[in-house]
């Protein structure tokens, strides 16, 4: 089932949300001392996207960031806290980066 021409835009966008979440956690959870590279690397040339998205980028990551730290802090798991606090402070430090701050 698809949505309607309406509301694709608004659709693949949660979808892919919720794609990065899914791959970012996975991710995350694996491989506890991976760096922000690491897991962009990932993002970037491991992750295939659902159909009608495009690849992750540096972006989509920085864009989603909020929402898969919120996304980590309820996954189940004893490591959730340690791999929010580690994700968070990796791109924390790239988000200053990219702003100049």
């Amino acid at each position: 089932m698809e949505p309607s021409e309406d509301y694709a835009p608004l659709w693949n966008r949660i979808r892919k949300k919720t794609h990065i979440s899914n791959a970012v956690i996975a991710f995350m959870q694996n491989n506890i001392d991976a760096t922000y590279e690491d897991l962009l690397n990932y993002l970037e040339t491991k992750v295939v996207p659902q159909k009608g998205m495009t690849a992750f980028t540096e972006e989509d990551l920085l864009y989603e960031a909020q929402f898969v730290v919120d996304q980590v802090r309820v996954a189940p798991g004893e490591c959730s806290r340690f791999v929010c606090r580690h994700f968070w402070q990796n791109i924390s430090s790239v988000r200053l980066l990219h702003t100049g701050g």
